[in-house]
């Protein structure tokens, strides 16, 4: 079996395992990695500007909730961005800081996302970026929903200076002792879930 067809068979069990739990499920978890992620808010603010700066993702159904992490950074004063769909692309925007995630318009796939006129910033202005996965394994292979937009996303910001740490966000249930990859998956540099707190891993 190619290492393509193993990620199917992987995305479909996960998938499955997803569905079959309540929609509490996931805003409780993303409650529950609110104590985890403080301290490396902390960590990034020491060395970031005069304001800490934070990329994250507007969750799906049947991903850990972002609601709960959208109310903490509105809280902290920080300048958040969310991805938004640019043809085979992702390009991040400043949210309203009038705004919380949940009054944000939805795009076509109904996921919140910043008004197209907001302001674009790149991505290197990120001190710390919150990513989303269908699983992770203790190595910092992400796999994702298929369709490689982070993965491009995250190459791109890998070719120039320092890049900001990427932490993968999940349920524990997605954190896996292995995923297989190739030298196109680009890899996280730690994992956050509720029980397991925030492990990180080999730079990637």
């Amino acid at each position: 079996m190619d290492v393509n067809e193993e990620k199917r068979r992987l995305r479909r069990r996960i998938r499955t395992e997803l569905r079959a739990l309540p929609p509490s499920a996931f805003l409780s978890a993303g409650q529950a990695v609110l104590p985890h992620l403080v301290p490396l808010l902390d960590d990034a603010a020491v060395s970031s500007g005069p304001r800490l700066t934070v990329a994250y993702f507007a969750s799906l159904p049947t991903e850990i909730s972002t609601v709960p992490l959208d109310l903490l950074l509105l809280e902290r004063g920080v300048r958040r961005l969310l991805p938004r769909v640019v043809g085979m692309d992702l390009a991040f925007h400043v949210v309203d800081p009038e705004l919380r995630l949940t009054q944000l318009a939805r795009d076509r796939l109904g996921i919140p996302t910043p008004d197209a006129e907001s302001t674009e910033v790149p991505l290197t202005e990120a001190d710390l970026i919150l990513a989303p996965g269908l699983a992770f394994d203790d190595g910092g292979v992400r796999l994702g929903q298929g369709g490689g937009f982070y993965d491009r996303t995250l190459q791109r910001l890998r070719t120039g200076a320092e890049a900001p740490q990427v932490i993968g966000l999940c349920l524990d249930l997605q954190r896996l002792q292995g995923i297989p990859s190739t030298a196109l998956d680009q890899r996280v540099n730690g994992v956050c879930s509720p029980d397991r707190g925030v492990e990180l891993v080999r730079p990637a």
